[in-house]
Order: C-alpha cells, then sequence, then structure tokens
C-alpha cells in the first residue's frame, strides 16, 4: 500500500511540475484598464493585509472639446487570498493617470494610508490647463482623507526619507517645472521644507544613499550625469556619464546605491543589449554586473529590493527576453551575483508595468491584450499575477508530453510490481 501511495505522489508531482500555472486576476469591469503600481497593504493594527493595486481605466466615451475619452485613476486592495477587498476612483472628464503611489504616514513615523499622485484633474467643458499635481490619501478601508494640491508642479516621482532615527521624517520628490525641474524636500504633510531648481534641463531619477541603512544624501539623473547631493540637496558631485547606456534607473542600496538599465556593450550569442547592475558607494563604483541574456530595450526593467528586518538582503530584476517575448526574473544578491533565474513567463497577451516580491511569491501588475487576431470581450483588461512558484518552470509542449509520459509509464510499473508481489505473497 505504501508504494501505491508512493506512486501516486509521484505521478501527481510530475503533473504538476510540468502543468503548474499562474494565476491571473483582472478587474474585468472596463473596456480599458490597466495597473501600473503595487505595494502592501496593511490594516489598522498595520498587519499586511494583501496588495494595493494602482492604475486607470478607461470610464466612458466622453465627447467635449475634441476630447473622445474619460480614463480615471483607480485603487483597488486585494486580501492575502487575492480577493478584491474595495475600489477607489478619482477623476473628472479629463483623462487622469496615476503618476506614483506610495504610503503616508502619521505623526509617529507609522504607515497610515496610501497616497496617489496624479494631475489636477477637471471637467474638458471648462478646461484647467495648470498641469500641477494632487496628491490624495486614501485610508486603510479605502475612503478618501483629503486631497491636496501641489501649486510646485507636476511631481513624477515621489519616496520617503528618513531621519537620522530612521523614521520617516517626510518626503523627496522630482517635479517638472515651467522653467524645468525641481527637488523638493516636503514635510509628511507636505509642507515645503527645501527646494533646488534646475533649469533648462531634466531630472529622470533620484534615490536615496545610504551608509548602513541610514540616509546620507541622495542619487540623481540630472540630464545625462549621475550626480550625488547631500541630505540638504547640496554639494554636488559628478559620478558619471550615463549616455552610453541604453537606459537608466536607481535603486536603494544597504550601503550606497544600485544603477542599472540596459546596456548594448555586451557580447552576445543572440541579442545586441543586456541588463547592467552597478553598486556605488561614496561615489565610487563597488562592482558591476553584465548580463548574459538578450533584454529589450523598450519593454520596463525593474529591479525589487527584497527586505529583511528593514535591510535589503537580495534583489529580483525583471526584464524582458528579446529572444523570445518572455518576461523572465533573477535573483541577485548583496555583491552583485545573479544567483538564478527564478521565473520565466512565456505569454505575448500580458504586458508586465510593476512587480512585487516577498522572497518567494511574486506578484505581477498590469495588462491582458487581446491578440489581434482573436475576438476578445475587452480590449485591454488589466493585469494582477500571482505566481507562488518557486522554481522556474521551461518545458517545451513536447517536452512536456514526454515528462508525463515517463511519470504514467513509472507510474504503471510501480503499481503492477505492487499488483504482482500481492498476488505472490496470497499464494
Amino acid at each position: 500500500m505504501k508504494k501505491i501511495v508512493f506512486g501516486i505522489i509521484l505521478s501527481i508531482i510530475c503533473f504538476y511540475n510540468v502543468y503548474a500555472k499562474d494565476i491571473s486576476y483582472s478587474m474585468n469591469k472596463y473596456s480599458t484598464e490597466i495597473f501600473n503600481y503595487i505595494e502592501k497593504a496593511y490594516n489598522t493594527d498595520l498587519k499586511e493585509d494583501g496588495y494595493i493595486l494602482g492604475g486607470s481605466v478607461y470610464k466612458e466615451d466622453v465627447d467635449k472639446n475634441d476630447h473622445s475619452g474619460d480614463y480615471q485613476v483607480i485603487l483597488v486592495k486585494y486580501d492575502k487570498n487575492d480577493k478584491l477587498v474595495w475600489k477607489y476612483t478619482f477623476g473628472n472628464t479629463k483623462d487622469d493617470y496615476i503618476d506614483y503611489l506610495t504610503y503616508s504616514y502619521n505623526e509617529e513615523g507609522q504607515i497610515d494610508g496610501y497616497l496617489i499622485v496624479t494631475e489636477e484633474t477637471y471637467d474638458v467643458s471648462e478646461p484647467n490647463l495648470s498641469g500641477n499635481s494632487v496628491i490624495i490619501k486614501i485610508d486603510f478601508d479605502g475612503k478618501l482623507v483629503y486631497e491636496r494640491r501641489i501649486d510646485e508642479g507636476h511631481i513624477k516621482k515621489i519616496i520617503p526619507t528618513k531621519d537620522e532615527s530612521s523614521n520617516v521624517d517626510g518626503y523627496i520628490s522630482i517635479l517638472d517645472t515651467q522653467s524645468g525641474a525641481s527637488l523638493i524636500k516636503y514635510s509628511k504633510d507636505f509642507s515645503v521644507i527645501f527646494r533646488r531648481d534646475f533649469n533648462d534641463i531634466s531630472i529622470s531619477d533620484i534615490t536615496i544613499i545610504n551608509n548602513d541603512s541610514k540616509l546620507v544624501g541622495y542619487a540623481i539623473i540630472v540630464g545625462n550625469n549621475l550626480i550625488s547631493v547631500d541630505s540638504t540637496l547640496s554639494n554636488d558631485i559628478v559620478i558619471t556619464d550615463i549616455s552610453k547606456y541604453d537606459t537608466y534607473n536607481l535603486s536603494e542600496a544597504n550601503n550606497g546605491f544600485i544603477l542599472y538599465g540596459i546596456t548594448s556593450e555586451v557580447k552576445l550569442d543572440k541579442g545586441d543589449s543586456s541588463y547592467y547592475l552597478i553598486n556605488y558607494n561614496n561615489n565610487q563604483e563597488v562592482w558591476e554586473t553584465i548580463g548574459e541574456t538578450t533584454a529589450s530595450k523598450t519593454d520596463k526593467i525593474i529591479l525589487l529590493p527584497i527586505l529583511k528586518d528593514n535591510n535589503i538582503k537580495e534583489y529580483f530584476l525583471l526584464y524582458k527576453n528579446e529572444n523570445d517575448s518572455s518576461y523572465e526574473v533573477v535573483k541577485v544578491n548583496l555583491d552583485g551575483e545573479v544567483l538564478k533565474k527564478v521565473k520565466k513567463i512565456r505569454n505575448s497577451y500580458y504586458v508586465f508595468e510593476n512587480f512585487y516580491s516577498n522572497g518567494t511569491t511574486i506578484y505581477f501588475v498590469g495588462q491582458i491584450n487581446c491578440p489581434d487576431d482573436d475576438s476578445c470581450e475587452y480590449d485591454n483588461n488589466s493585469l494582477y499575477l500571482v505566481s507562488d512558484e518557486d522554481k522556474v518552470i521551461e518545458v517545451k509542449d513536447d517536452a512536456s508530453t514526454n515528462v508525463m509520459a515517463i511519470c504514467t509509464i513509472v507510474f504503471i510499473v510501480l503499481l503492477g510490481g505492487v499488483i504482482i508481489i500481492r498476488k505472490k505473497k496470497r499464494k
């Protein structure tokens, strides 16, 4: 009997390893939807209880002043069982999109809700072309707390900052302005603490510079230069010219920061570009990693720090393989070593905009597109993909058939052997 049970388990394992699938969810309520952001969700006891997803939905046709559509910002919460808990939408007849999503904090520096950054909305029949941002605070139950207008410009990115005791004391933000770009340090209630203007030049990214996980300054991409500044946005140091890279982004590190993106300065058997990661500390390069897999220049690449006890323990890197159009996730340690590929998803319908992982389960957000040669009830649906596999499943259809056949044969042989042995014992 034990051998029979073992055979059944073996057969199930074979079937599971070949045909294991990820689970995708969609709002499936509007004709066009997309999720761009994902963050952990909390309850009033500050316990993690799901995920917050932010994006936009196409609500209805609007025919005013040559304006044909009405997109609205959407924020939804899924619980740990991936069930929809609540939904919040924002916007007038103007097209409204989410520009950034982060947390709000109370006076003690604890998370007390979620912040949506979007452009100020209006009715298209009465245009308001200010282009300034509005900050929308939503509580843990999905209720509006406030809408706060930002008069300084249009926020592109905003991230929490910490004081010397590692308590959140406000935000640092990149803004597009009429004269160029600005960096502004806000308090937790969005009063301006200090500001630095950059005329006739753009700022594309910013991240915190840490020393032993404590904030000591900021790394900023200004035009084609990667520079560092101190915590007061002063004392510029030009680190390097980044124009040689195809794309460039910044991410936090326990010590220093990470510059990453796509580079064509690689030698590959197939393809002409791959990813790169560079750790800088004290304005000097500590290590550099160049990928050995082709990566798309036109699709998003995202480096996600995986935290443990408020420190980064490793990174997950998401990119699109240009050879087969699959999305891949690799695990990278703190020394820049690519440890293994943890996920490969072949699906031409999916477009991933962002992702989150706790180190095992991976949550992807983006959009599901209806194929050109297919007839769907939707045009573009929002995508929420939950992948709880900790191994890469990369089996072709013919290989799947072969593996299943082998598993079936093994099971039949084991079962047959048990039956024969039992018959002999009876005799």
